[in-house]
């Protein structure tokens, strides 16, 4: 990483432990990708759970820079709910649902006011596997009713 990019992390960022992971974790990802993730963080006001989804190893390998600048935006959008972070962040639903469809279950989340168990609906490694993400919200939603 240039050193330009290291004094922008320690100028903007005031928790030391993030610097470390995220000057780990960005070592070898371009510039020009660490630059978009980094103007996306500070959209967040350098929110702590915008840095989490900005370090995530997961989401890192598992999402391009612009669908991490959504994801972020969308985590905004949730307030940077802890549950909502968790959709962001989880392994299984990473590996099962598309950006786009990790976004609508935050918002359906954010609709049953973070309700943990739609959470765990949300993240339930069999329903991601057997079930439509509509089947999914659908489901979700009747859980809090």
């Amino acid at each position: 990483m240039k050193i330009e990019l290291m004094n922008l992390l320690v100028n903007e960022l005031n928790d030391i432990d993030i610097i470390k992971d995220m000057i780990s974790k960005y070592d070898d990802m371009p510039e020009e990708n660490i630059k978009k993730i980094l103007d996306s963080a500070k959209k967040c006001g350098y929110n702590g759970n915008a840095l989490k989804l900005a370090t995530d190893k997961d989401v890192l390998e598992k999402r391009t820079v612009e669908e991490q600048s959504k994801l972020m935006e969308a985590l905004k959008e949730c307030e940077y709910d802890d549950n909502a972070l968790r959709i962001a962040t989880d392994s299984d639903v990473l590996e099962e649902r598309t950006a786009e469809e990790q976004i609508k279950l935050m918002k359906a989340l954010k609709e049953c006011e973070y309700y943990n168990n739609a959470l765990r609906i949300a993240i339930d490694k069999n329903v991601l596997e057997k079930r439509t993400l509509e089947q999914q919200i659908k489901t979700g939603r009747r859980v809090i009713l």
